[in-house]
């Protein structure tokens, strides 16, 4: 046994001591075990009267972990053997259910309970829904390396045909959620059985599944995978398709070189004309601003309007409120006097086609034109629109709100709308909430001289969205 006197040369003491015990199975054997490994291979060693443990290398400790896993393994009869195997094909979470149908181990439930018991390979996680789950994938993967591939092919076919058929008979009136889940389940498997166009086409049905919930960093993880697959580079219509989503996917989370990147690829692939095209140009010059080269996307922006117009006689108008009112903040933005006439072009256009959504985002960039009184009385209107129908348009509002109200020396509707800007953008992980907190250091300078306050809230800026 080590003595009391135990110390750590490296500065990892906590991160070695929950090292140590990850590859413990929380036993005392098998932690004292790893002790006496450490100190055989002089990871831990004795000197001036000291136990003393140097910083212990990743996966040290992995090859004597697997041995206690096979050791655990070995416990268990044939028919336990074969119950975990088929588990271990599944994923590192299970449930009895799946190991019932489609891979026929009967009374699953109570098979697992044993293994669990006798093992200690595997826990039970939600004793509601009895789902289980591995200790850790490393046991997982310690367990399947001992399958024969044959099995392991057949096992996944079956949960991949299981897979296909669930989401062929649910696919139109199940949980989105569920849904999800599901695809990726097939696609997983169907790629482990090497059915590789099947899976390829699965994820596809995936990823705009995943937009539509907002999982933008999921379907950005996919697209990566399947912009890489050959299958891809074969198909010039698949590639356009995945361009497209990864163009908006990334403009959703914010990172605008990745975004412009895949739309410059999106545009040179599908070669969009008319309406499509000049759609492309608004997004392309807001991913150009966006990495802080304004007068380039002004000029950009521009010179394809300016094209665009002269072959179009049939133009989109919600098209057209978007191209004016983005050269209108560009141009507010270089100090160009014609921002107030494509901000009053925008404006009309909403207006005189009833397209509410855009009015009323127009008004609350109102005080690109207006300021004071006039100016508030038009963001009070657009803050009171999107109150319950867009959180971001809301947020966005009271911000214009509460850069009007320091302006007018209003304190508490300064603070106010600044507080409702901040809870939504912080809440929906938003790059305009370095704007709101650059505002707060203005509110803390201007109304109460607290420069250092001020100072440090701009410190503490998370600027990763530049």
């Amino acid at each position: 046994m080590l003595s009391t006197k135990f110390i750590v040369t490296s500065t990892f003491l906590f991160c070695n001591i929950l090292y140590v015990i990850l590859y413990s199975f929380n036993n005392i054997e098998c932690f004292l075990s790893n002790i006496e490994y450490l100190k055989s291979k002089k990871i831990i060693y004795y000197e001036d009267n000291y136990w003393k443990c140097n910083e212990i290398p990743k996966d040290f400790l992995l090859c004597n972990y697997q041995q206690h896993i096979y050791a655990r393994y070995e416990m268990l009869d044939s028919t336990l053997k074969g119950v975990i195997q088929k588990a271990a094909v599944i994923g590192d979470e299970f449930s009895f259910k799946i190991l019932e149908n489609p891979l026929q181990v009967a009374m699953a439930n109570k098979a697992l309970d044993e293994i669990e018991s006798i093992s200690k390979l595997i826990n039970e996680k939600n004793k509601f829904e009895t789902f289980y789950c591995f200790n850790d994938s490393e046991t997982r993967l310690s367990v399947e390396s001992l399958i024969e591939s044959e099995k392991i092919f057949t096992w996944n076919k079956l949960l991949a045909d299981y897979y296909l058929e669930v989401i062929k008979h649910s696919q139109y009136n199940t949980n989105k959620l569920i849904l999800c889940d599901n695809l990726i389940k097939c696609g997983f498997y169907l790629k482990k059985c090497g059915r590789n166009k099947e899976s390829f086409i699965t994820y596809m049905k995936l990823v705009p599944l995943l937009m539509e919930m907002q999982a933008f960093y999921q379907a950005i993880d996919i697209l990566k995978e399947l912009l890489t697959n050959e299958i891809c580079n074969n198909d010039k219509r698949i590639k356009i398709s995945l361009y497209y989503y990864s163009y908006l996917c990334y403009k959703n989370v914010f990172q605008f070189k990745e975004a412009l990147n895949y739309i410059n690829k999106f545009i040179i692939t599908a070669k969009p004309e008319g309406n499509k095209m000049l759609e492309c140009v608004c997004n392309k010059a807001f991913f150009i601003y966006n990495c802080g080269l304004t007068r380039k996307a002004y000029h950009f922006l521009k010179r394809e309007y300016l094209q665009y117009k002269k072959s179009r006689k049939n133009s989109d108008i919600k098209l057209l409120i978007q191209v004016f009112s983005m050269l209108s903040s560009l141009e507010q933005t270089l100090n160009y006097k014609e921002y107030s006439v494509h901000f009053n072009m925008a404006l009309r256009l909403a207006y005189d086609n009833k397209i509410y959504d855009s009015y009323y985002i127009l008004l609350r960039k109102s005080s690109l034109v207006l300021t004071g009184t006039v100016a508030v009385e038009h963001l009070m209107k657009a803050k009171n629109y999107f109150k319950k129908r867009n959180d971001i348009e809301y947020a966005m509002s009271s911000y214009n709100l509460a850069s009007e109200y320091i302006y007018l020396g209003k304190k508490d509707a300064t603070l106010e709308n600044l507080n409702i800007a901040y809870n939504i953008l912080k809440m929906k992980d938003h790059n305009a909430l370095n704007c709101v907190q650059i505002e707060y250091s203005i509110y803390h300078s201007i109304f109460y001289s607290e420069y250092q306050k001020a100072y440090q809230i701009l410190k503490e800026i998370d600027w990763r969205y530049d």
